[in-house]
């Protein structure tokens, strides 16, 4: 393994240090730099504006314009030193290829995911709200429908009961979706995933070439370019994707560079606190993430103790303390964001989120205890100097046996889901909808990794225990805990309906791209220590690591989320007219729960959802309430069966049909490798005023 980027001193004052370039060119540092300062820039303004409801584009772009140039200055790219070189241009050159022809291949097959029926409908729907309102509460129960019962307005991924109605789930996604919808219209908004899936490829490469040899850094991207789960999440509108991007952001950061005061140490830092804290702005389950904090603080406080606190790995208080207080302040204004405009969430995931949240703060308080204490636990290393070998490889056996022996030991069941009973008798499986599949966990990984990679990437993983806990950087010790926490927590429970690859969106972030890392690890071991063998075996070893995640991506490579829904929701938005108002017709399709946003919000025309308690004879009275207010009432439903059932004297419009034949297959024992049909008929009718 290559030694981390490291300071060493010379004769002269304790800061007179020299700096190992970075393995990355000028423009790469200074390219990555500037999409990170963007991202975080733009969504973190847009997020504030928008809780407190004032999201307009006069307010977000200068303010966005100035947070992202504050971002860049602190990252101070300009003053990393790097090298030149034919080889390290290539590489780089190759990761940057790497990524835009994944971008083209996601914008080709990209998601249109306008209803609402999982969590992508839901981000895009609050984008495309966003970008034509001010904030992230409104009204849904306007003019006549406002004074008529048996409506409803509240469906998948909105609460409220119409008076005030909010958007699920954390909103800097689609904080940032709305945002590119002013730039580019509905069409770049869509394609937003797939341009932040770009750009946390090349984020990656970069970040792998802190800790290998730049063509090892090309191998593992292109690795997790052709998986088919990387693929699958950043086709659609997922916050992982965000979340995966700050994360290696944040850990690149750290690593960019000298963190010493002279060397912007303190700014830079701010900026990696930044991205980290962006990642509770992104996800409620932010705090997994930022399980890096108490331990930096342990280190801090044991550096200090241990008279070391002048060490240039970046692991002193005057880098911890603004690298903390920053993600303390962006963690807050998600959480805020969560608390004041969608509290409903709050309570969704139980007590977990809350506990998470208290334990970080608990074990920051005990860290720095136990930190000051370092004489006695530093003296262990001292008595024991094969420790962080045990250690490491202790990390390494344990996830063996969560691959090898768990699944014939342990079976997690749960509350009983009906998706899961229903794809069990799909495939013919016996059915228990009890079932949790978790024990499968890392044969998942298996399944897209290849064993090969997998199993490197286990060994690597206690090769880089190992060497953080004999001499890692700030950056080494907040990606093994990171990596740490949240593959062991999820691994063991991913507390997520269990089909593939919908289960597979907990490892996304950090988990499936950390063992393509540690497996790229293992290979720059095995090249320093095996000699030509080690070249052959390292040869096969990456065609291996290419190839099989490309067996299990090639069969499904075509999959796409509700192809065409774009423009069907146009061309309804176009039959409805600007002064409509519409009343879905429920059935026994889900068309009536998943499309009321996207017309109200594509269309801008109020909606509501019939339910069982509506007297269908008041349809009349109710369409010329409207008239009176200046619109024409219409009715919605999935087929003109459905119209003419309610209103037989009505005159039935399809006006759009969406037909899918690369809708992914859903799975619980097996990779996905077919397709399955899926059909949605958009119908409407103009409510006579009339009754025959």
């Amino acid at each position: 393994m290559v030694a981390p980027a490291r300071s060493e001193s010379r004769a002269g004052p304790p800061d007179d240090v020299v700096i190992p370039p970075a393995p990355l060119p000028r423009a790469l540092i200074v390219g990555v730099t500037a999409i990170l300062a963007i991202v975080a820039g733009f969504g973190l303004v847009g997020l504030a504006l928008a809780v407190v409801g004032v999201f307009l584009p006069l307010l977000v772009v200068p303010l966005g314009v100035a947070a992202a140039w504050l971002l860049f200055r602190a990252a101070q790219p300009m003053r990393v030193p790097t090298v030149g070189g034919r080889a390290s241009a290539l590489t780089a050159s190759g990761a940057v290829v790497i990524a835009v022809a994944a971008l083209l291949d996601n914008l080709r097959d990209g998601a249109q995911h306008l209803l609402i029926d999982r969590d992508p409908g839901a981000y895009v729907n609050t984008g495309r709200w966003l970008a034509s309102h001010h904030g992230l509460v409104f009204d849904a129960a306007t003019g006549p429908f406002a004074t008529t019962s048996g409506l409803r307005y509240n469906t998948p991924g909105l609460y409220g009961d119409g008076t005030s109605m909010h958007f699920q789930f954390s909103h800097l996604l689609g904080v940032l979706l709305a945002e590119a919808h002013w730039v580019g219209g509905d069409r770049l908004m869509l394609a937003l995933p797939a341009i932040l899936g770009a750009a946390s490829l090349v984020v990656f490469y970069a970040l792998v070439c802190r800790y290998v040899r730049p063509v090892l850094a090309l191998l593992a991207t292109a690795a997790l370019a052709v998986n088919v789960v990387q693929l699958h999440f950043t086709r659609d509108a997922y916050s992982e994707v965000v979340v995966q991007l700050v994360a290696f952001g944040s850990l690149w950061v750290l690593g960019l560079g000298d963190l010493r005061p002279h060397g912007g140490g303190r700014t830079r830092a701010v900026f990696a606190g930044v991205l980290l804290g962006t990642i509770v702005a992104a996800r409620i389950d932010g705090p997994l993430y930022v399980v890096a904090i108490p331990v930096l603080f342990a280190l801090a406080a044991a550096r200090r103790r241990t008279s070391v606190g002048d060490s240039d790995d970046g692991v002193r208080f005057d880098v911890v303390v603004p690298f903390v207080c920053a993600a303390t302040a962006v963690a807050a204004l998600g959480i805020l964001d969560v608390a004041l405009r969608v509290p409903e969430y709050l309570g969704e995931p139980g007590w977990r989120v809350a506990a998470e949240y208290i334990g970080i703060v608990v074990v920051s308080v005990v860290a720095i205890v136990f930190g000051r204490r370092a004489d006695r636990w530093r003296g262990w290393f001292a008595r024991v100097p094969r420790l962080p070998a045990i250690l490491g490889g202790a990390f390494s056996v344990l996830l063996l046996g969560l691959w090898l022996v768990r699944p014939y030991v342990d079976h997690p069941r749960g509350k009983p889901i009906g998706l899961v009973g229903s794809i069990q008798a799909a495939h013919h499986l016996t059915v228990d909808r009890s079932q949790r599949y978790f024990q499968d966990a890392m044969r998942w990984h298996a399944w897209y990794l290849g064993p090969f990679a997998l199993a490197a990437g286990v060994l690597g993983v206690g090769l880089f225990v190992r060497e953080t806990l004999r001499r890692g950087t700030i950056a080494h010790w907040a990606l093994a805990a990171g990596f740490g926490v949240v593959a062991t927590i999820y691994l063991w429970n991913a507390s997520i309906t269990p089909d593939q690859l919908w289960a597979m969106r907990r490892f996304v972030p950090i988990v499936i791209p950390g063992f393509l890392l540690f497996a790229v690890v293992a290979l720059e071991f095995l090249l320093h220590r095996a000699g030509r063998v080690g070249v052959g075996a390292t040869v096969l070893l990456a065609i291996a690591f290419v190839a099989w995640p490309l067996s299990a991506t090639l069969p499904v490579r075509d999959e796409v989320t509700e192809p065409g829904m774009l423009d069907a929701v146009h061309a309804t938005c176009r039959a409805l007219g600007p002064h409509a108002a519409v009343v879905m017709l429920n059935g026994p399709t889900q068309l009536y729960r998943q499309a009321p946003q996207a017309l109200r919000g594509f269309c801008g025309v109020p909606v509501a959802v019939r339910t069982n308690a509506f007297d269908d004879t008041r349809l009349a009275e109710l369409a010329r309430r409207w008239r009176a207010d200046g619109r024409v009432l219409y009715v919605v439903a999935d087929s003109p069966a459905r119209v003419t059932r309610t209103l037989p004297n009505a005159r039935p419009q399809v006006v759009a049909t969406v037909t899918s034949d690369h809708l992914l297959d859903q799975t619980v024992d097996r990779p996905p490798r077919t397709y399955v049909h899926a059909r949605d008929q958009f119908v409407i009718a103009a409510v006579p005023l009339a009754q025959s």
